[in-house]
């Protein structure tokens, strides 16, 4: 999980967002101006589930991602959502 906290870190960097990185769990958590965001292994087929502050507020649980490469596209797009 350490190798994925380390991208995550990049890619809040190259995406202008700020913020940090932190152990939750089994997963990570995302803190930044826009939020917490929480990424959790799945079980197969899916591989990540994918927390954030607006499906909180909707009361809906995790969305799921079939690959790391998808989790980054729901992180990035629930981010600009929150700008």
């Amino acid at each position: 999980m350490q190798d994925i906290a380390l991208l995550l870190q990049d890619c809040l960097e190259l995406w202008e967002c700020g913020g940090q990185v932190q152990a939750d769990g089994d997963g990570l958590a995302l803190t930044t101006e826009a939020g917490r965001f929480t990424l959790h292994p799945a079980p197969a087929p899916l591989r990540w589930r994918i927390g954030t502050p607006a499906r909180r507020a909707a009361g809906r649980g995790p969305r799921a991602a079939a690959s790391i490469g998808a989790a980054l596209l729901v992180l990035r797009a629930a981010m600009e959502d929150r700008r």
